[in-house]
């Protein structure tokens, strides 16, 4: 890999990928500009665009699935592959047969019938920009269910904000996994959520894609301000379930909400 700079931040990029990798860093250096006045922070971090011939080198963890969007344990990297992961269309197709008529046909519209996902796993990149907010504080959350809807509040309020032609197809596909809720998963607890080897990628990714329905439904209620609430107020990893509810209704009714409707966040019909 090859070292670069794009603006002030510093790349490191898999022959062959340079202009996947100036973009992909222009992108995320508007989201961090966007986010660091209202999250009173700027983290420093360096990026990583690896294509699959350099991905196990710096992948964070063993076996990590080519492409997947992620920050190193320390909390001081994004790794990108060069290439987007493809199995987020495979979820997308599953979600299908159990969407309302609108949702189908937005989500068909964002990706096409193909459902190409690659303008989403851009808008992950950002997801794990948001994570960098935390874990440089540094703290993390009581729970990981409260950690990934931050990022994924990190990721909504950046597309309506800064990219709003990313935000139709993303709530199409959330909506579209929670709408899937009661086929698909239907035993599938918010309070169980885990992450991969605990559970499998594509349950996983359910969790993450109700959450960001969710989130959706938070940004549009309270839009930058719940974002800092979310940052400020969970900073103790042993906060009780009632602790916990009790601080998301602080925040905003939609908040505690994710929590008393789940997985019944997909509204759109």
């Amino acid at each position: 890999m090859v070292e670069v700079t794009v603006g002030d931040i510093g790349v490191s990029v898999s022959e062959g990928a340079q202009a996947q990798a100036r973009r992909i860093a222009t992108m995320v250096a508007r989201a961090r500009d966007w986010a660091a006045p209202i999250l009173g922070m700027t983290p420093a971090f360096r990026l990583q665009v690896a294509g699959s011939v350099d991905w196990p080198a710096v992948a964070a963890a063993p076996g990590l699935t080519y492409g997947l969007p992620h920050t190193s344990e320390e909390g001081d990297r994004l790794i990108v592959g060069a290439d987007p992961a493809d199995f987020f269309a495979a979820t997308a197709r599953s979600y299908l047969p159990h969407a309302a008529p609108r949702t189908r046909q937005e989500l068909l519209r964002a990706y096409g019938d193909e459902l190409d996902l690659s303008t989403f796993v851009d808008a992950i990149v950002v997801h794990e920009l948001g994570h960098l907010y935390h874990q440089q504080v540094p703290f993390e959350f009581p729970n990981l269910w409260l950690g990934e809807l931050f990022a994924n509040l990190v990721m909504v309020g950046y597309a309506h904000d800064v990219e709003p032609d990313q935000l139709v197809g993303i709530e199409a596909y959330a909506s579209a996994a929670a709408q899937a809720a009661g086929a698909l998963f239907p035993t599938s607890r918010l309070d169980a959520m885990s992450a991969p080897p605990d559970v499998g990628a594509e349950t996983y990714v359910w969790y993450e894609m109700v959450l960001i329905a969710g989130a959706c439904q938070l940004w549009r209620a309270a839009g930058a301000d719940g974002l800092r609430g979310l940052h400020r107020r969970f900073r103790d990893p042993e906060l009780d379930e009632q602790t916990i509810h009790a601080r998301l209704a602080a925040i905003d009714p939609s908040a505690s909400r994710i929590v008393d409707n789940w997985p019944d966040l997909g509204a759109r019909t």
